[in-house]
Formats: C-alpha cells, structure tokens, sequence
C-alpha cells in the first residue's frame, strides 16, 4: 500500500510543475480551474475510493490539484500585493495552515457525529473537503474579483527601485525589504 503514496506525490510534482506554467499564461483562471477540480475530486472520491483502479487515479488526481494550486495562489497574492508587503507570502502559507486546521476539525467532527458506525461517516469526509474547498473557491473568486475592480493584475515589470537600484521582474524574498539588499 505505500505505494500509493508514490501515485499522491506523483500528482504532488505534476500538479506543481503544470499548474505554475499554466498560471505563467492565465494566473486567475487557472488557480479558479484547480479550486474546482480539488472540489469536484474530492466529491468524486467517495464514490471511486470502492474502485481500486478509480481510487487510485482519484489519489493522483487530488495530489495533483491540491499541490498545483500553491504556486497560483502564491502568485496572486504577491501579484496583489505588489512590492508593498514582505509578509504576503507568509500570510498565504498560514491561511492555508488555517484551513488545514478547520479540514481537520470538520472531518473530526464528521467522523464523530456522521453516523453510527464510523466506516459509513468515513466517505463524508470526502465531501466536506470539497464543501471547504469550494468554500475557497468562493472567496478566491470574490477576492479576484475585487481585486481587479481596484487594480488590474498584472505582472511586475522591472525598473529602478525607490533606492535607484535595478529591481528584478520578479521580487525576491531574500532581497528584504522594499527592494534593497538583505
């Protein structure tokens, strides 16, 4: 059995390495396709977790939408941010901590309470990760779309700094602050 593990991180590395090229093209639109694709994956494997062959292009397929939609979203929220925040990044990876901490606590919650034996609540915890999913879905779409009502997203473009330094494309964090040297 550990070798499905090796199917989930085999998704791990596609989703990453595809998702970040595809949201190279079309940030928003890609980061929205992979939210919906976790959501409907994760609904669909309650159904296919009783078929080994299905099960396991399930698994692929959930490594592969779960760890594909870090790079989009990381990139939207430093496209937002601009240059204007070191700790963006930061606050993206803890508000997925924050909602990996609530996925817990629901399906702990689905388990104990889903049902009188706990192998018949045990699919249900499929369906609240997709419930919770396509809850970040709704507030990456809301977000999205606020945010291009107040700045268009676009790409950082290079130039000089506040300081006159040449400031990359691409800010990065090792940098520091506002651009100069670390």
């Amino acid at each position: 059995m550990i070798w499905l593990l090796a199917v989930y991180g085999a998704g791990l590395v596609a989703g990453n390495g595809l998702a970040g090229r595809a949201a190279d093209r079309a940030l928003v639109p890609t980061a929205a396709a992979l939210f919906a694709a976790l959501a409907l994956a994760l609904a669909l494997f309650t159904v296919t977790v009783h078929h080994r062959g299905a099960a396991v292009a399930t698994l692929f397929l959930l490594g592969f939408c779960g760890f594909g939609l870090l790079a989009p979203t990381q990139a939207y929220v430093l496209r937002i941010a601009g240059r204007g925040s070191a700790l963006v990044g930061t606050a993206n990876t803890a508000a997925f901590g924050v909602g990996i901490t609530l996925g817990s606590l629901l399906g702990a919650a689905v388990l104990e309470h889903g049902g009188p034996h706990p192998e018949s609540s045990l699919p249900l915890t499929n369906l609240a990760g997709a419930a919770m999913t396509a809850l970040g879905l709704l507030v990456f779409a809301l977000s999205a779309a606020i945010g291009s009502g107040r700045r268009t997203l676009r790409k950082p473009t290079a130039g000089r700094d506040d300081q006159g330094e040449y400031a990359p494309a691409v800010t990065e964090p090792e940098r520091g602050f506002r651009g100069g040297r670390a």
